[in-house]
């Protein structure tokens, strides 16, 4: 086995409000090695995009890492200081956000902001992180760089912004790369552009990949695995071509039906997930999936399932499986 350069281990995070304990990440677990790339899928509230802040460090109160480890090359970083978590960040580690004007400065130009960076964390001086600035402009695509290297973010569109949080999280040749919806708002045909400067930029950086999202389609694009993930919990874990054409969670199952087929002939009939999701500061006593499942049992509901790896790469969390 391939050393690995991120390693999650039973990560949990809570919030605690007035209302109770809110679960949002409840036992995650996952490891990526050098250049690999893995998607992160499920609904809204699942605790996909929690979980990559608290990858980042960056979870506030009232919320709390309350237990696991978060080693990245060895080091766990939740035994890391404020201080050297902030040399980690965008060194080492970099988060591209969903809405880049509101992750943008609004009143600093875009080379600044890049080269910002770049001073930061290679420690060179502001010519030299205004040239790497523009460098990474062209790397991304943006075109007459030189010029747009002196707008505003509110001077850009909408794919030319994401393009630029592209730049600055890999301006620093980060080991991993932390990817959330980048591009939900944006249209379909920029969309696949966004997908395509991902891809190309993770193989020619060799950077690990996370790519946080709620569409399969887009995982299917860009990832090699694919981990789904409800409630808190991940439900299902493989290889993208194995969960895809082979999947084993009813979740995983519903989430396929509910996408429309390329290939289709004639008026195709969706089916969408029964339900809602659950509140995740009053979970149910057995699976939490239970109540929206068309394949449950009486233990369903009894009994959260502990999971089982189904073969070396194959894991899935439903009583479906277990003996």
């Amino acid at each position: 086995m391939a050393e690995s350069i991120l390693e999650v281990k039973d990560l949990r995070t809570y919030f605690y409000t007035e209302a109770g304990v809110v679960k949002a990440v409840n036992g995650v677990n996952f490891r990526l090695e050098k250049g690999q790339s893995l998607g992160v899928v499920g609904e809204s509230g699942s605790g996909k995009s929690i979980t990559a802040l608290s990858i980042m460090g960056l979870i506030k109160p009232p919320g709390r890492v309350i237990s696991g480890e978060i080693r990245l090359q060895g080091q766990d970083l939740l035994k890391k200081s404020r201080k050297e978590l902030e040399k980690i960040r965008g060194n080492d580690i970099a988060m591209i956000f969903q809405d880049p004007m509101t992750s943008l400065n609004p009143v600093l130009r875009v080379g600044e902001q890049i080269a910002e960076a770049v001073v930061l964390h290679r420690k060179v001086n502001r010519k030299e992180g205004w040239n790497v600035a523009l460098e990474m402009l062209k790397k991304v695509g943006i075109p007459e760089a030189e010029d747009r290297i002196r707008r505003f973010p509110h001077e850009m569109s909408g794919g030319m912004r994401q393009r630029v949080m592209i730049a600055i999280a890999l301006s620093c040749n980060p080991k991993v790369l932390i990817a959330d919806e980048p591009t939900t708002a944006l249209d379909v045909t920029i969309q696949a552009q966004i997908l395509d400067l991902i891809r190309l930029l993770q193989k020619d950086f060799e950077t690990a990949t996370i790519m946080i999202t709620h569409d399969l389609g887009v995982v299917a694009e860009v990832c090699r695995n694919v981990m789904v993930m409800y409630a808190g919990q991940p439900v299902e874990y493989s290889d993208v071509t194995t969960v895809l054409e082979q999947p084993k969670h009813p979740y995983t199952w519903g989430l396929l039906s509910s996408l429309p087929k390329l290939n289709a002939s004639g008026k195709q009939r969706l089916t969408p997930i029964d339900g809602m999701p659950p509140d995740l500061g009053n979970l149910p006593e057995g699976c939490a999936f239970a109540p929206r499942c068309p394949h449950k049992k009486p233990v369903c509901e009894r009994q959260e399932p502990s999971g089982k790896w189904l073969s070396p790469g194959h894991f899935v969390r439903c009583h479906l499986y277990e003996a």
